[in-house]
C-alpha cells in the first residue's frame, strides 16, 4: 500500500457517529492526543447529520498528511453487499479493487451511541439523542484513536 494513494473508507451502521469520528481523527480534524470536549465533534463533517436515505452515500472527509484520500459511510448491515459491489465494479472499470481499504468501526459503538443515534437520527429526537452519542462518543474515542493509527500502520505497511 506504501507509495501509492489509497482510498480508506470508514463504515459503519449509520454513518451518523463512529465512521464520521475515526475519519476525522484520521485527517487531524480532531486532534489525536485531545481528549475532546463534546463541541470537537460538531468539526467533523456529517456529525450526527445522516440520515437513512443517505446510506450507501460515500462522503470524502478530507485527504491525510500521506494523500490517502479519507471518507466515511454508513451502510447499515450490508457491508459485504456494497463492498462486493463496489469492488466488482472497479475491476469492470479496470480500477485495482486493493487500492481501497475499508475500516469497520461498528464494533467501537457502545449501547448508549447506539440508543442515541435512533433517537437523534431515525425518530428526529436530537435533543434527547444527540446527548446520549456525544457521551458515547468520548467514551470510545481512545479506541477510534487506536484503531485509526492501526489503519495508517497498515497504509505504511502495505
Amino acid at each position: 500500500m506504501e507509495g501509492r494513494n489509497m482510498k480508506v473508507i470508514y463504515h459503519c451502521y449509520g454513518g451518523s457517529h463512529s465512521s464520521v469520528i475515526a475519519a476525522a481523527i484520521h485527517v487531524g480534524i480532531i486532534p489525536y492526543h485531545l481528549s475532546p470536549p463534546k463541541e470537537a465533534f460538531f468539526s467533523c463533517p456529517l456529525f450526527d447529520q445522516c440520515n437513512p436515505e443517505n446510506h450507501g452515500t460515500i462522503h470524502l472527509v478530507g485527504i491525510d498528511e500521506k494523500g490517502n484520500e479519507v471518507y466515511s459511510m454508513g451502510c447499515r448491515g450490508s457491508f459485504p453487499l456494497l463492498k462486493n459491489t463496489m469492488q466488482g465494479i472497479l475491476k469492470i472499470m479496470r480500477f485495482d479493487p486493493h487500492d481501497i481499504y475499508f475500516v469497520d468501526t461498528l464494533p467501537y459503538v457502545n449501547l448508549e451511541m447506539r440508543i442515541g443515534g435512533f433517537l437523534s437520527r431515525q425518530w428526529g429526537l436530537i435533543s434527547l439523542g444527540r446527548p446520549m452519542v456525544l457521551r458515547g462518543s468520548q467514551k470510545i474515542f481512545c479506541d477510534l484513536v487506536r484503531l485509526v493509527e492501526e489503519v495508517k500502520g497498515d497504509l505504511k505497511k502495505g
